[in-house]
């Protein structure tokens, strides 16, 4: 079970890839190169894969580059003062409530919850392919 896959698409002005390799193995040793966003559903992205696989060297990558179409070089002045505003809190709330004071959103959960579908997607579409 020696294989190569690669997929990318773009969301939001990202481009996301993906891409798994492995080697034959007489069992299952999976690991994971992930995009800090996404880090916390490795346990999740793993389970995936070992549904799908039951052996081999397995080495899934998955990250982030900025979509070569969308603007470079303007700078959001809000989002500048937003970002001192949260430099100057310290550590006088918690971490997600002071992201928000920056303007990221950790509590939204639609950008990762996509990203699962596609994968699980393409898993689906690999799964016949390695029964074979």
């Amino acid at each position: 079970m020696t294989g190569y896959g690669k997929a990318d698409i773009v969301y939001n002005g990202k481009k996301i890839h993906v891409e798994i390799k492995s080697l034959n193995s007489k069992s299952l040793d999976l690991s994971t190169r992930l995009a800090p966003l996404y880090r916390e559903k490795e346990m999740e992205l793993r389970k995936l894969i070992q549904d799908c696989l039951e052996r081999g060297k397995v080495e899934f990558t998955l990250w982030i580059e900025k979509d070569a179409t969308t603007a470079g070089g303007v700078i959001n002045a809000d989002a500048v003062a937003n970002y001192r505003k949260f430099l100057t809190c310290g550590g006088s709330d918690y971490p997600i409530n002071l992201l928000k004071i920056a303007g990221v959103d950790m509590a939204a959960p639609q950008p990762v919850e996509d990203t699962l579908n596609y994968f699980q997607e393409v898993l689906d579409e690999l799964k016949p392919l390695v029964k074979k």
